[in-house]
C-alpha cells in the first residue's frame, strides 16, 4: 500500500513510501454472500432473455483462515499479512522482498518475519517482530528484530538490534515470579484461615470467607500493584504478539484486585494465579531456545543482541558487540569492544587504542563477561585488556590459545592455557 502526502504535509519522508497491510487475530476480512438468481430480461425485439444459472463460489482456505459458517464471515485466526489469490485466502508471519532496500522500496517494517533477497542500503530501516534473513548486506541502516537476525555477508557501518523479545522476557521473568508468589500466597492464607475455622468446629459461611478474603486480598495488592506497574512499564518496551497474552491476562488481575470483591472471589484468583504460571512457564521454555545473531563480518558498527552472537567470516573491524549468550568471532577481532553474558571465544583479538586511550596511555576494557564465565583468545595481542566479574586483568604480551576465568577457591583471575 503506498503512502500518499497530501499539500498540506510540511515534511516528507521519502524512505516511507509504503506500508504493508496486516491483520490481527480475530479480524473479520470478508463476507460470504448467498447467490442470488438473476432476473430475466428482454430484448429490443420483445424476447425474453433469461440470466445464466449462478454458481456458488468455493473459497480456499489457506493457513490462519478459517469460516464462521453461520455468520457467513471470513475470520483471521492470527496476526500477520493477508494474501488474497483469486479466490484464495491466507494470513501470513513472512514478508519477502525480493531486491535492496534502498529509496524505491522505502523502508519496511512488518509485525513478523522478514526474509530480504538483496541488500540494506544506507540511511533505510528495517523493523521486524519476528525474525530477520538478509541474502546481502547492510550498509548505514538501522535494524531491529525481535528474533533471529541472520546476514549472510557484511554489516557495514549500521546500528543493529535484535533479540529484543527474548531480552525483554528475560527481564519479565523475575516480576512474573513475584507476581505468581504473591498471588499464590494470597490463596494459601485464605485456604489456611478457612482450614482453622474448620478445626474449631466453626462453619464458614460465604460471609465469613467473604471477610477473610477481603482481609487477605488488603494485604497484598499494594505489592501486586506495584509488581503489575513493573510489567506494564517493561511491556511498554516492545510490541511483539508473543506479549498480548500477558497484556491480556495483567487487565483482569489488576481489575480483580481493585474492584470490589464477588462472591466467587477465591474461585477467581485461583484460576488467574493458574493462568499467569502456564504462561510463565511458556516463556521460561522459550528462554531454552534463543535465537542467533550471525554475520560474515562487521566493520564500524554496533550490534546489540538478546542472544548469542556469531560472527563466521573474516571477523570484526572497530565495532561493539553486545550479546544476552556468548559471542564467538570464528576470524580476527581488530579493534572495538565485547560484553557478553556468555563465554567470549575469539580467534585472533587485536587491541587497537582510541585517540583518548594513546594520549592517556591507559587501554579501555576490550572485553567484559560475568564472573562464572570465561574468555578464550585463540591468539591476543599485548595491551588488551579484559574483565571477568569484577576482576580485570590486562596482557603485557603477546599471547597464543588462552583461557581467562575466575578461580573461586584463589578469588583470583587465572590465565590457562586450552
Amino acid at each position: 500500500e503506498k503512502i500518499v502526502y497530501g499539500e498540506e504535509e510540511h515534511h516528507v519522508d521519502y524512505r516511507e513510501r509504503f506500508r504493508f497491510p496486516e491483520v490481527k487475530k480475530g479480524d473479520v476480512i470478508a463476507r460470504i454472500y448467498p447467490p442470488v438468481e438473476g432476473i430475466p430480461g428482454k430484448k429490443v425485439t420483445g424476447e425474453i432473455i433469461q440470466p445464466r444459472p449462478v454458481k456458488i463460489t468455493r473459497i480456499r482456505y489457506g493457513e490462519g483462515i478459517e469460516t464462521v459458517e453461520n455468520e457467513g464471515v471470513i475470520v483471521a485466526l492470527k496476526d500477520g499479512r493477508l494474501v488474497v489469490n483469486g479466490n484464495h485466502f491466507k494470513v501470513v508471519n513472512l514478508l519477502v522482498h525480493n531486491a535492496d532496500v534502498d529509496l524505491e522500496s522505502g523502508n519496511i517494517r512488518f509485525s513478523g518475519d522478514i526474509y530480504i533477497y538483496g541488500n540494506i542500503r544506507e540511511g533505510m530501516t528495517v523493523e521486524a517482530q519476528g525474525d530477520l534473513f538478509v541474502e546481502g548486506s547492510c550498509y548505514g541502516a538501522d535494524v531491529k528484530a525481535g528474533g533471529e537476525i541472520r546476514f549472510t555477508r557484511n554489516i557495514i557501518k549500521s546500528r543493529i538490534e535484535g533479540g529484543l523479545y527474548f531480552a525483554l522476557l528475560k527481564k519479565l521473568i523475575t516480576p512474573l515470579n513475584k507476581l505468581e508468589e504473591q498471588l499464590g500466597g494470597a490463596i494459601r492464607n485464605i485456604k489456611e484461615v478457612e482450614k482453622g475455622l474448620w478445626g474449631r468446629g466453626q462453619e464458614t459461611a460465604d460471609r465469613t470467607l467473604g471477610l477473610i478474603t477481603r482481609s487477605v486480598i488488603e494485604k497484598t495488592t499494594h505489592y501486586v500493584k506495584d509488581i503489575i506497574t513493573t510489567l506494564e512499564q517493561l511491556l511498554s518496551q516492545l510490541e511483539a504478539p508473543g506479549l498480548n497474552p500477558l497484556r491480556e491476562l495483567l487487565s483482569p488481575i489488576k481489575l480483580f484486585f481493585t474492584s470490589p470483591l464477588q462472591p466467587d472471589a477465591l474461585t477467581e484468583l485461583v484460576a488467574l494465579r493458574n493462568k499467569l504460571a502456564a504462561l510463565s512457564e511458556k516463556y521460561k521454555e522459550q528462554l531454552q531456545d534463543i535465537p542467533v545473531f550471525t554475520a560474515s563480518y562487521i566493520q564500524n558498527s554496533d550490534i546489540s543482541f538478546g542472544g548469542a552472537i556469531n560472527v563466521v567470516g573474516p571477523g570484526s573491524y572497530m565495532s561493539d558487540l553486545k550479546a544476552g549468550e556468548g559471542v564467538t568471532v570464528q576470524g580476527a577481532f581488530r579493534g572495538g569492544s565485547i560484553e557478553s553474558q556468555g563465554d567470549v571465544k575469539v580467534k585472533e583479538f587485536v587491541y587497537i587504542a582510541s585517540a583518548s586511550e594513546s594520549i592517556t596511555k591507559k587501554p579501555a576494557i576490550r572485553v567484559k563477561v560475568p564472573v562464572h564465565r570465561s574468555i578464550y583468545f585463540g591468539k591476543v595481542y599485548i595491551d588488551t585488556t579484559v574483565q571477568v566479574g569484577k576482576y580485570v586483568h590486562r596482557f603485557s604480551k603477546d599471547a597464543e590459545r588462552v583461557k581467562i576465568g575466575y578461580n573461586s577457591k584463589s578469588g583470583m583471575l587465572q590465565v590457562t592455557d586450552f
